[in-house]
């Protein structure tokens, strides 16, 4: 892989992760993306600590490079699934 390959698919990877983050400054139509962004990582974080290890790398494989980062960042395997009901997800989510 040449140089230029590796920067691409760095730049590709920072695009893609852009592109999550504006999307969801769009749904909640701001132009925070700071903001945006710590919605997208409570999100994440949310989902994947109510799923097992199992399903947690399953949709974690289809996530862009940079995202999945963020996925998995502070991931303690040992400690999930946690188990709570809908509005207990919710109030989990709440930025």
């Amino acid at each position: 892989m040449s140089v230029s390959s590796k920067v691409s698919a760095l730049e590709h990877a920072l695009h893609t992760a852009n592109t999550w983050i504006r999307d969801v400054a769009e749904e909640f139509d701001t132009d925070d993306r700071e903001f945006a962004y710590r919605v997208l990582r409570a999100w994440l974080h949310t989902l994947r600590d109510r799923l097992g290890v199992e399903a947690s790398a399953h949709f974690a494989a289809q996530l862009p490079d940079l995202v999945r980062g963020v996925f998995y960042a502070g991931w303690n395997p040992g400690e999930v699934p946690t188990k709570y009901d809908a509005e207990a997800y919710r109030a989990r989510f709440r930025p």
